[in-house]
């Protein structure tokens, strides 16, 4: 009788276990992640939500930039379905084209695409400046007097993107102020 009670023991506790861990994975993905990458000499935003992910510029333009994206869109094991940047220049060209190319996100959103870019592209490109809509989770894109910003907003997460690290908060419309 007394050999019974760490069996039971063992199998309730191995049950609950269980019960948490498909519990925590289910409901984990259905949250809204973002992770600000460092790059070094820039930086970039990643969000995700169930399993996909949208990369919010390309970060600067020294190797740790290229591998800390790469890297961070990797270990998150999503598929990354959008890169939005108001610009590709030159300091972020290399960037951009290893994302488009390792990555091959289904939508580009970007105003300024240098044409060595355009081979990779396959026609997915749109302008910066747009409303866009990713399972639950919106996006607006604009600009004003030549600054930036992305609006991200999801039932639990809703964060203003400021592209240019001195644009005018003053700018930003009254409806995205409260992100």
């Amino acid at each position: 009788y007394g050999k019974s009670y760490p069996k039971l023991t063992a199998v309730l506790c191995g049950f609950v276990f269980t019960v948490l861990l498909v519990t925590f994975s289910l409901t984990d993905k259905s949250l809204t992640e973002m992770r600000v990458v460092d790059c070094g000499n820039g930086t970039a935003v990643l969000v995700s939500k169930n399993n996909e992910t949208v990369l919010f510029g390309t970060g600067g333009n020294d190797f740790l930039s290229s591998y800390n994206i790469l890297h961070s869109i990797d270990n998150s094991g999503n598929v990354l379905q959008a890169m939005i940047t108001p610009e590709i220049d030159k300091k972020s060209l290399d960037n951009s084209v290893n994302i488009l190319k390792t990555f091959s996100p289904d939508e580009i959103y970007c105003n300024n695409i240098p044409p060595e870019i355009n081979p990779i592209l396959n026609n997915h490109s749109n302008k910066f400046n747009a409303e866009i809509s990713f399972d639950n989770l919106d996006i607006s894109c604009f600009s004003l007097n030549e600054k930036s910003f992305a609006f991200i907003n999801s039932e639990d997460l809703s964060v203003l993107l400021m592209f240019d690290p001195i644009s005018d908060f003053g700018l930003v419309p009254e409806k995205y102020a409260d992100a």
